[in-house]
């Protein structure tokens, strides 16, 4: 499977993108649960997060999560959840991925870049999503 990569730019925007390297838990079962993490967005306010692309990449299912849980490419929460929800290629073959998202709140514009990479474990975690 071949991976595709994702190019993130650099902006033109006076803050740069805020990169989260984030590990993505499995098991022998597959995609652990609970594969989310809070957007570093404002506090509060009018927000717009968008996502640069569709929810289904590199045989994951990722994005903005809804308040059922589905991945969306939109978001007008200003702390919404990230997650992936599904992992829809050959067992064992995961590989990287990579998503950017743009958050506007006024006239402010921020990106945020997250890096996910696939880990084995033994058992799954509460938290399957980890980004630092």
């Amino acid at each position: 499977m071949a991976a595709v990569q994702y190019k993130l730019d650099c902006t033109a925007t006076a803050v740069p993108a805020r990169i989260l390297v984030c590990d993505l838990a499995f098991d022998a079962a597959g995609l652990c649960t609970g594969a989310q993490v809070v957007l570093p967005g404002p506090a509060n306010g009018t927000c717009t997060w968008m996502l640069d692309g569709a929810v289904i990449r590199d045989a994951y299912t990722l994005g903005i999560l809804d308040n059922t849980g589905i991945p969306q490419t939109t978001s007008t929460v200003c702390q919404p959840s990230f997650g992936v929800t599904a992992f829809g290629g050959i067992p064992g073959m995961q590989g990287p991925t990579a998503a950017l998202l743009t958050v506007s709140s006024g006239v402010v514009t921020n990106d945020v870049a997250l890096l996910i990479a696939p880990i084995s474990v033994l058992s799954c975690p509460p938290a399957a999503l980890d980004c630092r």
